[in-house]
């Protein structure tokens, strides 16, 4: 892993605890947390936090992150990370 994707990395992680702070409170945000569901180590997600976090996210990095995102298998932040890697 080079040195500018582990800051995409670590630049994602701020934008995801600053956006979803109330919501994932008492979980540790980490590239293997998931962004949808109950179980486990997830943000819990529903469609306007999605929305949110995507909008935010792309307003971080100056991206426009493609309309079919969550069709390419995007589960964790670490998908999301991948992606935006790819991007810059």
């Amino acid at each position: 892993m080079n040195k500018r994707t582990c800051e995409t990395y670590a630049q994602l992680l701020e934008v995801v605890e600053r956006t979803v702070e109330q919501s994932s409170a008492g979980i540790d945000i980490t590239l293997d947390t998931g962004l949808f569901g109950e179980e486990g180590e997830t943000l819990g997600l529903d469609s306007l936090d999605t929305l949110d976090l995507i909008s935010k996210v792309e307003e971080a990095f100056g991206v426009q992150l493609p309309d079919d995102i969550f069709s390419r298998e995007i589960h964790t932040l670490g998908d999301l990370g991948d992606l935006l890697a790819e991007q810059q």
